[in-house]
């Protein structure tokens, strides 16, 4: 916290983030735009809580990643008092979300994100057994052939491929569901 309030050199979170998944990302907005859905894209960040993708921030490392030297929690505890104490941006309940989370970021901020989101329809690529199964679309590392990319990015991926298949209509129906159940 206090690295971050010394930083001054700022840049929004989608030029901060690097590396595949985050090129992913940014393919998966594309993709969002391209078929007509007008996506508002949040990042749920260790460091900084819930912000929108074109916040500007410092660099900084944190991380829910058990292991990991930045990690901000020994415990899934410890990781949600941390996330529960970070600022996040107002989200108006009941709205349609797709979220993509790691597995270890699902733990620490699903409860508490669903809580504050209360979506009226909900999407959940990747995350943890916690979340319902009504809702959650399970990594599937069989589908990386198909998919291409690494492991850590096969969330977005799937993510990116349920639009295809949706292809413009209502991501949420249960037609898309068994567009996806056919193609995977």
């Amino acid at each position: 916290r206090d690295a971050l309030a010394r930083s001054t050199a700022q840049r929004p979170l989608t030029e901060l983030y690097a590396g595949e998944t985050w090129s992913q990302v940014r393919a998966l907005a594309l993709k969002a735009r391209s078929l007509g859905y007008d996506p508002v894209m949040l990042v749920a960040s260790a460091g900084l809580g819930l912000q929108h993708v074109l916040t500007p921030a410092p660099a900084y490392a944190a991380t829910f990643s058990p292991g990991h030297p930045d990690s901000v929690g020994t415990t899934l505890s410890d990781s949600q008092v941390w996330w529960a104490g970070l600022p996040h941006v107002d989200v108006p309940p009941g709205g349609r979300a797709i979220w993509v989370l790691s597995e270890a970021y699902s733990r620490a901020v699903g409860q508490h994100l669903y809580e504050k989101t209360a979506p009226s329809d909900l999407l959940v690529f990747g995350g943890s057994r916690e979340i319902c199964d009504a809702v959650r679309i399970p990594p599937d590392r069989s589908l990386r052939r198909a998919l291409g990319g690494t492991v850590t990015s096969l969330n977005v991926r799937s993510a990116t491929q349920w639009l295809t298949l949706a292809d413009g209509k209502d991501p949420f129906a249960g037609s898309t569901r068994a567009k996806w159940h056919a193609w995977a």
